[in-house]
Formats: structure tokens, sequence, C-alpha cells
């Protein structure tokens, strides 16, 4: 959703800077990128839907989804962190136009904080991902094995991993909930 999110808003900020020929080439090339980006996922959706054919051999779809995780599936993740900052460009330069002028008054830490976001959106990608290939390579072990060792292991796990989900959620719940009331004035 976020990439055609930036395909419409980078649409509509080359009609919004027609005048500036300098935050045109950006928004263009910007939005050519997105056209990309959509024809890799694209590709990606086909690939997981050949991956997920069950009529295969369980082993042989593990190992390529495993394969796929490792190559294809690395890829769009560093896509999918570029098109986040895509989509805070698009609606930055939307909100931001005044008359087709569009101006960042410290580019050093717009380039920083737009490096921050890239590489924290990948981080948490990659972590996920994580998990997701231990979990495949401890359910690929044990059915290689014929037993279920790594899967105890794996349910234990995600266990462990709904509580501390969960205490971060409600965490997270109540500093937005403080920052609010601090906003507001009534703490």
């Amino acid at each position: 959703m976020a990439l055609f999110a930036s395909i419409v808003l980078l649409s509509m900020n080359i009609y919004g800077y027609r005048s500036n020929p300098v935050m045109l080439t950006v928004e263009i090339v910007l939005l050519i990128i997105s056209f990309l980006f959509l024809g890799y996922g694209a590709f990606i959706f086909m690939k997981l839907r050949d991956i997920n054919n069950f009529t295969k051999d369980l082993q042989e779809l593990l190992n390529e989804k495993i394969k796929f995780m490792k190559v294809h599936y690395e890829i769009w993740m560093v896509i999918t962190a570029f098109i986040v900052w895509i989509l805070t460009f698009g609606l930055n330069t939307l909100i931001d136009n005044q008359e087709g002028i569009y101006r960042i008054n410290q580019v050093d830490v717009y380039v920083l904080i737009s490096i921050g976001i890239i590489i924290f959106i990948y981080v948490v990608q990659k972590i996920s991902m994580a998990t997701s290939m231990n979990t495949l390579k401890g359910y690929l072990s044990d059915l290689r094995a014929n037993y279920l060792d790594q899967t105890k292991q794996i349910e234990l796990r995600k266990k462990k991993q709904r509580w501390i989900y969960l205490v971060i959620v409600l965490i997270m719940t109540a500093l937005f909930i403080l920052g609010l009331l601090k906003s507001m004035s009534l703490i």
C-alpha cells in the first residue's frame, strides 16, 4: 500500500512542481523508481505463488522458501525500506509545496534522518525475517530427522515472544498516552 500511496503522491507532486525543474526532475525520477519497485513487487508476488504450490514435497517447499528469503526477499526488504522513505519524501514535498518551491533548511540533518529511516526499517525487517528463517530451518531440520526437537523449541520461543511483544506494546501505548497528555498540558 505504501508503494501505491507513493506513486499517487509523486504523481500529484509532479503537477505541483511543474514550474520547478529541479524538484520536477527529482519527483519524476522517484516515480520511475517506484514503478520499477512495483515491477519487482509483482515478481515477488509471482515467486511466492510459485513457492506456495502445495503439490510439491514439503522439504522441497521449505528449501525453496529458504532460498527465496535469502536472495529475493533480502532485496525486497531493502526496496521496502526505500519505499517508506519515498513515501515520506512525497508526503513532505506535497505538504510543504509553496508555489512550486520546496526548501530543505538543514540538508545534512535531512540526509542523516533519511538514512536513519531506511536503516531502521531494514533492520526491523531483517530481525523479523531472521525469526521466520530460523523457524523454517527448524521445521526443515525436524522433517529431515523425523523427530520434533526443533519444533518444540520454536513453539516455546514463540510463546515467550508473544509476552515480550505484549509488554512492548503496553509500554509504547503508555508512552503515547503520556505524550498526548503532556502535549495538552494535562500533566
